[in-house]
């Protein structure tokens, strides 16, 4: 059986090499370290934070499954295979291809998005892109060159078929190849993300809809390359910041306008929606799918005709076959976790990844971090109780759905305190050296970033720039002015909306044809390197 499971990492430890006083303490989750821990199918961000805290805690001898031949997880490149049926919810069906496209960059400042101990690579000279971001081949080549001194740890081309408790211990059943093996741990840290199994939503009509019309309803994972949607009436279903990027990129080739369906609005999606009717036409849910004529009606009533290409922007499952039954509920969210790290009943199975929506890959390392402060005996965990009182409060507050691993950025500090606080980790006592407290400017950057992209992309779809990063690899913006002149962006930092003008310092208005407030010293850029077209 074939699991195709994103970034999944486990570490386990050997049950044999810890002497009898320390198998007590392995169910007081007050583990002395072993000297052998194990790490499963693919090395991504999350589970390279929880390989190097746990061997920086004094783990010394660690094995890593990795289906892949490669690490990275999910900032691999992949094609998307032939005859692929990503709408399968068979957990055995093969989802382990990536979504990565050729465009992707990342959505998170670049100052911020790496761990705390180690920053991006500057850009090279005569980069193209955005210096706020990072393309998706930066990422990559990031998370290798963390990997590398624990190469010598990771198997390639294994998976992870199984892994249940069976005693004190659990059973994990791996394969490479046609070879298959079982080798028994004490705990577990699963970490494989959650951008393996796309979440279809279960509108009436759908499942017929795309028996009837084969190829007309893709999954964002499946999006590579603008020219599939050359000339193509297209509908976006989500709203998330994925729906969005995906709009942004096949403008320039769609039938105008784009439609989009939303539930509700995502903070970085862009306010323009509501006013770029000419580009894009925003719409209410989705009540149905008519198979027969094609049409696709939406909860008010309204009702679109002569659709070539529906894409479901959904997200994804949480998805643990590997655990068996009982893990998730209804894939939506993992149950009886405590700040969505530990497992309540059984803190020996851990997650890192699952803080969802946040600063990654920061959050991964403050949960990686906590994991191995508790396994080594310097965190401690609260009770029972507390961990379901906990998690009874998450579920009043957010539901017992897909919001609740959304930890978002406004959420990160308190997140953040939580997992240096279950860590043990005092200010004045060393703790900044393991784990820095989180600090408000990464929330102030990640919030600049959010209103830098609004901006830009508010700007590319409502028409009112002649260009805007259309593909996240320009430097430049051009905005219409005073109807005769063109004015040259080169860096859009400081761009900001209307509405968050009181962000800016010192906000001077251009007044135009293009309704943007800059700063002071960018106004006095674009004032003195304007430059009249034709």
């Amino acid at each position: 059986m074939f699991l195709s499971l994103d970034l999944f990492l486990m570490y386990l430890f050997r049950f044999f090499l810890c002497s009898c006083c320390c198998v007590s303490c392995v169910r007081e989750l007050r583990v002395l370290p072993p000297t052998s821990l194990v790490e499963r199918e693919r090395a991504g961000p999350s589970g390279i934070a929880a390989l190097g805290a746990l061997v920086r805690e004094g783990f010394t001898d660690v094995r890593c499954f990795e289906r892949r031949g490669e690490v990275g997880g999910t900032w691999v490149y992949d094609d998307v295979p032939k005859d692929c049926d990503v709408r399968r919810d068979d957990p055995t069906a093969d989802h382990s291809w990536n979504a990565i496209y050729p465009t992707l960059v990342t959505n998170v400042p670049a100052e911020i998005m790496p761990f705390t101990y180690a920053p991006f690579p500057d850009l090279p000279p005569g980069s193209t892109i955005n210096p706020l971001w990072r393309h998706y081949t930066i990422v990559m080549s990031y998370l290798q060159r963390l990997a590398a001194p624990f190469l010598h740890l990771i198997s390639l081309n294994t998976s992870v078929e199984s892994a249940r408790k069976v005693g004190d211990e659990w059973e994990v059943r791996v394969r490479r190849g046609e070879e298959e093996w079982t080798e028994t741990f004490d705990a577990v840290v699963v970490c494989s993300g959650h951008y393996s199994v796309p979440y279809m939503p279960d509108i009436k009509g759908l499942k017929e809809y795309e028996a009837k019309w084969k190829g007309r309803v893709s999954h964002t994972k499946e999006f590579r390359v603008p020219e599939a949607f050359r000339d193509k009436n297209v509908l976006v279903i989500g709203g998330n910041i994925s729906a969005f990027d995906l709009c942004k990129a096949i403008l320039p080739v769609a039938k105008r306008p784009v439609h989009v369906s939303t539930r509700s609005r995502h903070p970085m999606f862009p306010d323009a929606l509501s006013s770029a009717e000419s580009v894009i036409v925003p719409h209410g849910v989705v009540s149905a799918f008519h198979p027969e004529d094609g049409s696709i009606e939406f909860a008010d009533g309204q009702v679109l005709r002569d659709v070539d290409h529906v894409i479901i922007a959904t997200g994804y499952k949480w998805s643990f076959p590997f655990l068996g039954q009982g893990a998730t509920n209804k894939d939506l969210r993992i149950r009886n976790t405590y700040w969505h790290t530990f497992d309540r009943d059984d803190p020996t199975l851990t997650y890192v990844g699952t803080a969802a929506n946040s600063i990654s890959f920061r959050v991964f390392e403050y949960q990686a971090v906590a994991i191995a402060r508790v396994f080594s005996g310097l965190g401690r965990l609260p009770s029972v109780s507390e961990m379901k009182a906990w998690e009874d409060a998450r579920v009043e507050a957010v539901g017992d759905g897909s919001l609740f691993h959304i930890v978002g950025w406004r959420g990160a500090k308190a997140f953040a305190g939580a997992m240096r606080g279950i860590a043990g980790l005092e200010d004045g006592k060393g703790g900044e050296k393991v784990l820095p407290r989180w600090r408000e400017e990464w929330e102030r950057c990640l919030e600049e970033g959010i209103k830098v992209r609004n901006a830009a992309h508010t700007l590319s779809i409502s028409g009112r720039c002649s260009r805007v990063d259309l593909d996240d690899h320009l430097l430049s913006v051009t905005i219409p002015f005073d109807g005769h002149r063109a004015l040259h962006v080169p860096d859009y930092h400081s761009l900001t909306l209307p509405e968050t003008r009181s962000h800016s310092s010192d906000p001077q208005r251009l007044h135009g044809d293009c309704d943007v407030i800059f700063t002071a010293g960018q106004r006095r850029y674009l004032e003195s390197n304007s430059r009249r077209l034709g």
